[in-house]
Formats: structure tokens, C-alpha cells, sequence
């Protein structure tokens, strides 16, 4: 069962992949959780988060195209 931050993580990351909000309001939103994941001991939500910042920073330096940057969100929202 996943904890409450990772579920309210997942409830961002879907906001995103629905167009409700921009990959600048999300990435807004997830710093400060980034700054203090590690001390909040919930390694799925930790694990969550490292991988949006990794997909955040693959699509900016233009590795991930803007579908499979998509792709990503969606999947990571659903799994992980």
C-alpha cells in the first residue's frame, strides 16, 4: 500500500500527464519534497521522486521526447 506522500506524488505526477498542470508547476511543487525525501524514511516515495527528477532532467537535456517524456509520467504515476 503505498504511504501517504507517495500517494499524494502520484496525484501530482497524473495532474501533469492529464495537461492540468505545466512541467514547470510540477517541478515547482516537487523540489522542496526533493530536498527532504531522504529524511521523510518512505523509500517508495523516495524512489518515486528520484525518478521524476531523473525523467524531469533527461527530457530537458533532450533525451526523452516530448511522447516518451509523457509515456514516463503516466507510467511512474501508475507504478513504481
Amino acid at each position: 500500500m503505498a504511504s501517504r506522500l507517495e500517494s499524494i506524488i502520484r496525484a501530482k505526477v497524473i495532474e501533469f500527464v492529464a495537461g492540468e498542470i505545466s512541467l514547470d508547476v510540477l517541478h515547482d511543487w516537487l523540489v522542496p519534497i526533493v530536498w527532504s525525501i531522504e529524511e521523510r524514511n518512505d523509500p517508495k516515495a523516495e524512489k518515486l521522486v528520484y525518478a521524476i527528477e531523473l525523467a524531469i532532467a533527461e527530457h530537458s537535456a533532450h533525451h526523452l521526447l516530448e511522447f516518451d517524456f509523457q509515456f514516463t509520467y503516466f507510467y511512474l504515476g501508475k507504478t513504481l
